[in-house]
């Protein structure tokens, strides 16, 4: 099973757990799941360098998110 086959497979999972939870419950738990992601990636060299590496996490991981919320959206608002 491919990588993206493996997190269809984990979000068809999660999803309707989520579904029926309201947008701020959902966000909650979202940015605890963040927030866990982020806290696991270590960098060897010290805090500092780790908290960039992490910051630059961050801002990828943002980018990715708005990417996908259009794609979702499509032309939803229009």
């Amino acid at each position: 099973m491919s990588f993206g086959e493996r997190a269809d497979a984990l979000l068809d999972s999660i999803g309707p757990i989520l579904a029926n939870a309201s947008v701020e419950l959902q966000g909650a738990v979202l940015a605890d799941l963040t927030a866990i992601w982020l806290a696991g990636h270590r960098v060897v060299g010290g805090r500092a360098e780790g908290d960039r590496f992490r910051e630059e996490l961050i801002e990828l991981h943002g980018r990715y998110v708005r990417e996908l919320a259009l794609m979702y959206l499509g032309d939803a608002d229009g």
